[in-house]
């Protein structure tokens, strides 16, 4: 440790013992320092923070005889109290204050008593470290007990984000404290799991986050990954301007995922709330170059579709496009209704979404039950279900062997084996009869109907 830096650090001991000592008439330390050659002392006041866990004042001491000599007058060039280099630990006298922001430190303070009593003070002359010099007279009488400056910390009160609702703009949300000049992170969805990422934002119940504004009438749209504090600070005197910013949260209704794979597409659950974010397709080649093609769950082919499923916005209004969606009727199950959903019921929607290439496979065996509805998009629609701008294209694989018991309670349909077929293109969807013995089973379409014969 050098000796300018034990110097510093003693003095800070001296300065509480010559507060409880001066009245028995003891010689202080501060005397030490005269008499050995350092009677010029500068104070760094925490001004209500701390700079240490228990210490608010601290005094640097230089020798008068030590400092450069500039057109006649003496001048040094100060420590601040954070230099790392000269203090050894950055945060060692670093000045905090328990909801307050640190401004910087400041050769004049003027104190004002407000209205209700309480003190308030107003700051000029904030010390540049790097720059501004401390004049001395070399001829001077100084004394380190008596300050020849004192360095006042400036503090003002956090600045604040405060969260509205743009439903509800008298209704404070939530505050979040934060420094000046400082920014926050936008929500965003992470692309692997499809949830939103709050950050600070508030979460409201049963609601998602759409975009959020700086107006509570929703004109000014704020965008980017971050939102800056719109408040100033005012170095010149130590104030805040606007420390205040108001945001204002758009939302929609629901808890809501984003899909943004295949592999997401195939396990979604069947009451949940999804926005396709682009289109998709199931196709794709292994490592060995090899055709593969991503799973459908079966819980959805022979489940019942309560949720939303909706396309993403995109330019020029096109709906998302799904592709080589590969799922079928598997020999043996014991479901009744089959399709993409083995139902879709009266409270979901399903909006903006073109399904190309698709291939749903009646397999061998997979009929052999009566009352079974198949559909290229599910196997029973219910009246109220909300469908809009969907299509479906692809082919209906029916295997010749298949087993039906009565053909005419096996309802085939080309988007739905019901007749609810409101707010769906079918037009791109075929039918085929594969197998070794296609000439066994004949097919019309009359409408979205597929009517079929066995022939035994």
């Amino acid at each position: 440790m050098n000796k300018k830096l034990r110097i510093i650090l003693l003095v800070i001991v001296a300065l509480a013992s010559v507060l409880l000592i001066a009245s028995c008439g003891d010689e202080s330390h501060y005397d030490e320092y005269d008499e050995g050659g350092y009677q010029i002392s500068v104070k760094y006041d925490a001004n209500g923070g701390i700079l240490t866990e228990a210490t608010s004042v601290i005094v640097d001491t230089y020798a008068l005889n030590s400092l450069p000599t500039k057109d006649g007058v003496k001048v040094a060039k100060l420590i601040n109290p954070a230099d790392k280099e000269t203090r050894g630990d950055v945060n060692k006298f670093k000045p905090t204050r328990n909801g307050y922001s640190f401004v910087g430190w400041y050769a004049e303070r003027t104190e004002k008593i407000e209205a209700n009593g309480e003190v308030s003070y107003t700051y000029s002359k904030m010390w540049d470290f790097e720059k501004d010099r401390l004049e001395l007279d070399p001829n001077g009488d100084y004394s380190a007990s008596e300050p020849v400056l004192t360095l006042y910390a400036a503090w003002i009160p956090k600045f604040s984000f405060e969260f509205y609702s743009i439903d509800d703009p008298e209704t404070l949300l939530k505050s979040y404290e934060v420094a000046a000049n400082s920014e926050i992170a936008m929500p965003y969805w992470d692309k692997k799991t499809g949830e939103i990422y709050m950050g600070v934002f508030p979460e409201i119940e049963n609601k998602t986050f759409l975009s959020v504004y700086s107006d509570p009438e929703g004109k000014n749209k704020l965008t980017g990954e971050n939102v800056k504090h719109s408040g100033t600070l005012n170095l010149e005197n130590a104030t805040a301007v606007n420390p205040t910013m108001k945001l204002y949260i758009d939302t929609m209704d629901g808890e809501w995922k984003h899909i943004y794979t295949a592999s997401q597409l195939g396990k979604i659950d069947l009451n949940g709330n999804y926005i396709i974010m682009n289109d998709l397709d199931f196709h794709y080649k292994d490592v060995l170059g090899r055709d593969k093609f991503y799973s459908w769950a079966d819980y959805l082919i022979g489940g019942k579709f309560t949720g939303k499923l909706i396309g993403a916005e995109t330019e020029g209004g096109a709906p998302i496009k799904i592709k080589n969606l590969r799922y079928a009727q598997l020999s043996g199950a014991s479901v009744y209704s089959v399709g993409m959903f083995g139902q879709i019921s009266a409270e979901a929607e399903m909006k903006n979404l073109a399904f190309e290439d698709m291939i749903l496979t009646m397999d061998k065996g997979a009929t052999a039950t009566a009352n079974v509805s198949f559909g290229m998009l599910a196997g029973k629609i219910e009246k109220g279900a909300d469908i809009k701008n969907v299509s479906v294209g692809g082919t209906i694989e029916i295997y010749s062997s298949c087993r039906f018991k009565d053909v005419k309670q096996v309802f085939v349909g080309l988007a739905s084996g019901s007749n609810n077929n409101q707010g769906i293109d079918f037009s791109g969807v075929s039918v085929s009869i594969v197998g070794d013995n296609p000439e066994r089973i004949t097919y019309i379409i009359n409408g979205n109907r597929v009517e079929l014969t066995v022939n035994e």
